[in-house]
């Protein structure tokens, strides 16, 4: 190579052993190796205010659980009464009726969750569903916390059954005995769900 590097090209990667390059080892073994690769930060104001991939959320995390939880009730306390404050006006009313109806078309009646503008609470919103439109899980991934959805499809025309090799319809009955047999313990029921 002539020059100094310029492309990803212009690199190769070596595996040794502890400090001898002579005991270089290749892929079957290099395969075996748990690994924790950190991507690179890309966009350093994006991915601080991201709260979900911030690098600084486990520091945080850990300076946090050794303060006195009665502290942080008080000032949580007095978030919240700011916060009931400012959802007061239309302004802000109005952005949280948009939500609350687009999320109310999303999932439908039965699984409306309420959302409302506010700081965030501390149990996060998860969605798991088998499968799904990409433009749905999208908007959706942008309203919760977390969405695992194990196959995206997209196209024009969408349909549930399409994703299945056997479908068969279930009663709307026996899906209830399933919801309630994971049902949540009764201290997690009926809370509203805050988005922040």
């Amino acid at each position: 190579m002539k020059g100094q590097p310029s492309t990803e090209e212009d690199y190769e990667f070596v595996c040794y052993g502890g400090e001898d390059e002579a005991k270089r080892f290749g892929h079957n073994i290099r395969r075996r190796i748990t690994m924790d690769v950190l991507p690179a930060l890309r966009d350093a104001e994006g991915d601080l205010e991201n709260w979900r991939r911030s690098p600084l959320r486990p520091l945080i995390e850990d300076a946090f659980k050794d303060i006195n939880p009665s502290d942080l009730k008080e000032i949580s306390e007095t978030i919240k009464e700011a916060t009931d404050k400012i959802v007061q006006f239309g302004e802000v009313q109005e952005l949280e009726d948009t939500i609350s109806s687009l999320f109310l078309d999303m999932s439908g009646p039965k699984q409306d969750i309420n959302p409302r503008l506010g700081f965030s609470q501390t149990d996060p919103i998860i969605v798991a569903v088998p499968t799904g439109h990409g433009d749905a899980v999208r908007k959706l991934a942008n309203l919760v916390n977390t969405v695992y959805c194990p196959n995206i499809r997209e196209g024009r025309f969408f349909a549930v059954a399409d994703a299945y090799e056997h479908w068969a319809d279930v009663e709307e009955q026996e899906v209830i005995a399933l919801l309630k047999e994971f049902q949540l313990p009764e201290n997690n029921q009926g809370k509203k769900n805050k988005m922040g």
